[in-house]
């Protein structure tokens, strides 16, 4: 819950956060959200006409990292 004033943060990173456990007879369940995040860098320059994609910004390659992330991390449980 802290602002990284200082910017000392090195991103991609990833957040969990535990949000109950449930004690069973032989197993706990944990409930959990995973926050995966990035930085998205915004080009000053104007969009050139030829490039397909919309936006000055790497908005779909941090969102393509991160879902890769966070399949990687499913596969592993």
């Amino acid at each position: 819950m802290d602002v990284d004033l200082a910017k000392q943060t090195i991103f991609p990173l990833s957040h969990i956060i535990v949000q109950n456990a449930t004690f069973e007879s032989t197993t706990i369940t944990f409930n959990l959200n995973i926050l995966f995040m990035d930085l998205v860098d915004f080009n000053k320059d104007e969009p050139k006409a030829d490039i397909p994609f919309r936006g000055n910004d790497n908005e779909q390659d941090v969102l393509n990292t991160m879902l890769a992330a966070a399949n990687k991390l499913w596969s592993d449980l």
